[in-house]
């Protein structure tokens, strides 16, 4: 059988609206997911992590690439600790070398890419 294509999704919102900026201590940097409550924190060489628990915190403390992630927009590897940070509505977390990354970003983003579904052309 051939699947189906979905129906076009209509929202209002605005393309703004599909991220917003986090603070860094409700983060978990280990799973990259937006918690919403203040972590632990995990200090590191200088610079501090957060984390939901000890494990998090082992974890971050013994692979240093999990204290790093890549910027969307510039492709830079960024230390998550420096980064401006912004989250989806579920709760995925983005790292930005800096707002104005983040701002260049959205500015590629288009309406229906954004909420999920572009019709083919």
């Amino acid at each position: 059988t051939k699947n189906t294509i979905p129906a076009k999704i209509e929202t209002t919102s605005s393309i703004g609206a599909w991220l917003k900026r986090v603070k860094a201590e409700e983060i978990n940097m280990v799973t990259n997911r937006y918690v919403g409550k203040t972590q632990n924190e995990a200090k590191v060489s200088g610079k501090t992590y957060f984390v939901s628990g000890e494990s998090y915190a082992w974890t971050l403390q013994q692979n240093s690439s999990i204290r790093f992630a890549k910027d969307p927009f510039t492709n830079k590897i960024i230390d998550k600790a420096d980064a401006a940070i912004f989250a989806d509505a579920s709760g995925r977390v983005l790292y930005f070398e800096s707002d104005d990354a983040h701002k260049s970003f959205m500015a590629l983003a288009e309406r229906d890419t954004v909420f999920g579904y572009t019709a083919p052309k």
